[in-house]
């Protein structure tokens, strides 16, 4: 029986691997692998969206950049229905997988987009985990486009240009990480 898991288990790690290496292959080394968030750095993230959205009276858009398997946006869309929520996922896989989990939430949309090339000025809480290397072109890109009172939450990764309104401290695999909350200069 150990055999037949471990077996499967290399299998199965073999072909993510494989997966990865064709993602990165496909977007030229510029976004980062479907990664999923989870554990406390996830917990902490969602907490302040939700701190976020629950102070706002009117519905407002949010949008997560490279929303994945949509483990930050179902929540949040459940949570909180009257406001509405968009993802854009480049990869076809994690594409496919949101898809499977969002089909009934009336106020989430996923696109199969690249985000750089879509205007972001009308949301009011973006959520990003971009990774090393998009960091200052996305970080150009919103603070030219997003509003003088949005949001941007990125988890774990330091985003240029746009001000640090606050650092949260948080954990992963019991790793020290941070949740960055930034505003337009």
């Amino acid at each position: 029986m150990f055999l037949y898991f471990a077996l499967t288990f290399a299998v199965a790690a073999c072909l993510f691997e494989l997966y990865l290496l064709i993602s990165y292959v496909r977007c030229r080394g510029k976004y980062p692998p479907f990664v999923i968030s989870f554990g406390r750095v996830k917990r902490d993230l969602l907490q302040k969206a939700e701190e976020v959205l629950a102070g706002e009276e009117e519905s407002v858009d949010v949008v997560d950049l490279g929303c994945g398997s949509g483990s930050l946006l179902v929540p949040l869309a459940k949570k909180f229905p009257q406001h509405r929520f968009y993802g854009y996922e480049w990869d076809a896989l994690p594409f496919f997988l949101v898809k499977k989990r969002t089909g009934k939430l009336n106020n989430l949309h996923i696109y199969k987009k690249d985000f750089m090339k879509e205007d972001l000025s009308r949301y009011k809480l973006l959520l990003c985990n971009v990774g090393n290397g998009l960091e200052q072109e996305l970080g150009r890109k919103l603070n030219a486009e997003i509003s003088a009172d949005a949001i941007v939450l990125s988890e774990m990764f330091r985003l240029a240009i746009l001000r640090e309104k606050e650092i949260f401290p948080s954990r992963l695999w019991g790793l020290r990480v941070n949740v960055f909350w930034y505003v337009r200069r």
